[in-house]
């Protein structure tokens, strides 16, 4: 049975199981998009402000609402960043609703698909492959706590099939 093990920056947090999850179906169908549209956050606020951290402090004054939000920017531009002796880091940025935000991209996926390019910004063109678009669904998570701050994220990088674009 499910329990709930929430924390003041993830109120949504629960232990299912020790079992590792399985994969039920790829490539996601058109019958999600309702779901996610659905889920969608536009802005211009992002897990409570418009900044890309949260203070501990916050989260004593008032719970978060949630700790992780998913977005459908209609660009992003992708900055690699690299420190000597430490992997590249990627940077998303894109604006919701005329708010501007820079988050570290953690997606293991995608950190791999861009960590190899040289320090600059980019564009990840859908040129080579006409199934696969150059819209982005971006799942953006509050980080634990680190150097004094809870961290916004975008843990995931979903590239939207072509046939989705009409509905984002």
């Amino acid at each position: 049975m499910p329990a709930r093990k929430p924390e003041p920056h993830q109120p949504e947090n629960w232990l299912i199981g020790p079992n590792r999850w399985k994969l039920v179906k790829r490539p996601a169908g058109t019958d999600v998009i309702g779901l996610l549209q659905s889920q969608l956050d536009y802005g211009p606020t992002l897990l409570g402000d418009e900044t890309d951290r949260r203070s501990p402090r916050a989260f004593l004054r008032m719970v978060a609402h949630a700790s992780f939000a998913l977005v459908a920017p209609n660009h992003v531009d992708w900055e690699v960043k690299k420190a000597y002796g430490s992997k590249p880091q990627i940077i998303a940025r894109f604006a919701l609703a005329g708010v501007s935000y820079g988050l570290r991209v953690t997606d293991p996926e995608f950190e791999r698909r861009l960590g190899h390019l040289d320090e600059g910004s980019y564009l990840i063109s859908s040129a080579s492959d006409s199934r696969v678009s150059d819209r982005f669904l971006l799942t953006i998570s509050l980080g634990e706590e680190y150097l004094g701050y809870h961290y916004k994220l975008v843990a995931g990088v979903i590239q939207m099939p072509e046939r989705w674009k009409p509905y984002f």
